[in-house]
C-alpha cells in the first residue's frame, strides 16, 4: 500500500505536469485603434516553463516564435479594418493556454515602408548572381528528401527555352507517387552574414502546374555546428506556404495562400530572412509576383555538427499521381550582409 506522503507527492507531480497555461495580454486593449505593424505584449505562466507563442488574427496564425520566455513582444503587420485576435502560449510539456479573444481596429501603416517591404541591402553586401548558371558545388538526392525514393531525376544547365536571360536551370523529378527530389548548392563559409535576400524566378509546364504537390525553396546556414534551416515550401496540394521549424523538425503552416502557379509563365519569388542571436532565425518577408506578405516567424536552430557553410536548395514533391515534374529556375540571386 502506498503511503499518504507518497500519494501526495504523486498527486502534486501529476498536477504540475498537467497544469494549465495562463495567458494575459497587456496591449493592445480590446476595441483599441492601432496602426500596422501592431505591437502585442503578453505574459504567460506555467510551472513547466513557457516554450513558444502564436498570435492569431481572425483565426489565422500571423506570428509564431519559440522564445522560451514567459513574456512576448511582437510586431505584426495586419491589414486595415477590424480584426478578432487571441494569443496562445505553449509550455515545455506541450500544454497550451489561450488569452480571451479581443477586437482591434487597424488603421493605416505606422511606417512609410511597412514591415512587408523588402530591405535595401547596404553597399557592403555580397551578391551571388546567376546561381542557376553556376555549375560547381551542387549535390542532389531523393533518399534525403523525405518522400518516396526515386532514381529518375536530373538537372540540366544552360537551357535556352524557356529562359529569361538565355540560360535557365531545368530540374526534373520522374519518380512514382509521392516521390521527392532535392537539389542543393553550397556557397562556402559565410558566417559573417546574418541577413539574406533570396530572389529567383520559377517556371512550370502544364502538367507540373496542375499536378505537383509542393515546391520547396530553402536557404540554410551552418555556423558553429548549429543548422539554421530556413526552409520554405509552396504546398499546391493544400494551397498554402509553410515554413520549417528546425528545432522541432516540422513544417508550420502560414496564413499566406499559395494557389497553383499558372503554367508557361515565369513567377518571381523573393524571401528576406535573418539569423538572430541566441541560435535563432527569422522568416521576415515573402514577396510572390510582386505581392508582399509579412511572415515574422522566429524559430531556434538545431545542432547538426555540420561544417560551417551557406547553401540554397530546391525540391520537387510529386503527388499521388506520380506525374513527371519539370521546373525551370532563372535569374537566381542571393544577397547577404
Amino acid at each position: 500500500m502506498l503511503s499518504t506522503a507518497l500519494i501526495l507527492f504523486i498527486s502534486l507531480a501529476s498536477a504540475q505536469s498537467f497544469a494549465s497555461v495562463n495567458v494575459s495580454v497587456q496591449s493592445p486593449s480590446d476595441g483599441s485603434t492601432v496602426g500596422s505593424p501592431v505591437t502585442f505584449t503578453a505574459s504567460a505562466g506555467s510551472p513547466n516553463g513557457i516554450s513558444g507563442w502564436v498570435v492569431y488574427v481572425d483565426d489565422q496564425n500571423l506570428y509564431q516564435v519559440d522564445n522560451y520566455s514567459g513574456s512576448l513582444t511582437a510586431n505584426v503587420s495586419i491589414s486595415s479594418g477590424t480584426h478578432r485576435v487571441y494569443i496562445r502560449a505553449w509550455d515545455n510539456t506541450g500544454a497550451f493556454g489561450t488569452s480571451p479573444a479581443f477586437n482591434i481596429n487597424v488603421g493605416s501603416s505606422s511606417g512609410s515602408s511597412g514591415s512587408s517591404s523588402l530591405p535595401t541591402p547596404p553597399s557592403s553586401a555580397a551578391v551571388f548572381s546567376n546561381l542557376d548558371q553556376s555549375t560547381g558545388n551542387w549535390s542532389d538526392c531523393s533518399d534525403c528528401a523525405g518522400g518516396t525514393y526515386t532514381s529518375n531525376y536530373w538537372k540540366a544547365f544552360w537551357q535556352t527555352s524557356p529562359s529569361m536571360d538565355g540560360a535557365s536551370l531545368q530540374l526534373f523529378n520522374g519518380g512514382s507517387a509521392w516521390a521527392d527530389v532535392l537539389w542543393i548548392k553550397k556557397l562556402g563559409q559565410q558566417n559573417w552574414a546574418t541577413n539574406f535576400l533570396w530572389d529567383f524566378y520559377v517556371y512550370f509546364d502544364s502538367t507540373t502546374a496542375s499536378k505537383l504537390w509542393s515546391a520547396e525553396y530553402d536557404l540554410w546556414q551552418s555556423v558553429g555546428g548549429y543548422e539554421y534551416m530556413m526552409g520554405t515550401q509552396c504546398v499546391f496540394g493544400t494551397g498554402e506556404w509553410d515554413t520549417w521549424n528546425q528545432a522541432s523538425g516540422r513544417w508550420v503552416k502560414t496564413s499566406i495562400p499559395c494557389p497553383r502557379f499558372s503554367p508557361g509563365t515565369w513567377h518571381h519569388i523573393q524571401w528576406y530572412m535573418q539569423r538572430l542571436s541566441g541560435n535563432r532565425y527569422k522568416y521576415v518577408t515573402l514577396v510572390v509576383d510582386g505581392k508582399p506578405y509579412s511572415v515574422n516567424q522566429t524559430y531556434s536552430a538545431g545542432w547538426s555538427g555540420w561544417d560551417d557553410t551557406l547553401g540554397i536548395q530546391w525540391q520537387l514533391d510529386l503527388d499521388s499521381s506520380g506525374a513527371d515534374a519539370h521546373e525551370w529556375i532563372d535569374k537566381a540571386k542571393l544577397t547577404i550582409w
